[in-house]
């Protein structure tokens, strides 16, 4: 019995850590791009973004733009995927966690962490396109 609460001991330290790092990459890339928005200026918008005010969705801009933004040092590139990171991180925490049940053989929680991991992907990907 010890064991087996070591082992979940040890998988929530390892998630613990996941879902730090994930913030804190997060935070420094947001405060990067608010940096270069104050020293540099908004600049030349990105291609799918209008001037005027929108909505920033995946439709309007592609992840091939925020990443090549990056290179030149494009504030609403270093925000945009800070924001992407943020995302991402219990995204990531859940695709963790499938692993680590398949490890344990816990094959219920892998049955529920399954469906809450393609719930995750349809709400990210293909409800935007459908709106």
């Amino acid at each position: 019995m010890r064991n087996i609460k070591n082992n979940y001991e040890k998988i929530e330290g390892y998630i613990g850590v996941l879902l730090r790092f994930g913030v804190v990459l997060s935070i420094a890339f947001i405060i990067a791009g608010s940096l270069l928005l104050v020293v540099f200026g908004p600049g030349v918008p990105l291609k799918g973004i209008p001037a005027k005010p929108s909505q920033v969705t995946t439709l309007n801009i592609s992840l091939q733009e925020v990443a090549s933004g990056l290179f030149y040092f494009y504030w609403l590139s270093y925000i945009l995927t800070g924001i992407l990171i943020l995302i991402a991180t219990p995204v990531f925490r859940v695709g963790f966690s499938i692993a680590l049940f398949v490890a344990e053989r816990d094959w219920l929680y892998v049955f529920i962490t399954v469906i809450v991991f393609i719930n995750l992907l349809i709400a990210i990907f293909l409800v935007p396109r459908l709106a």
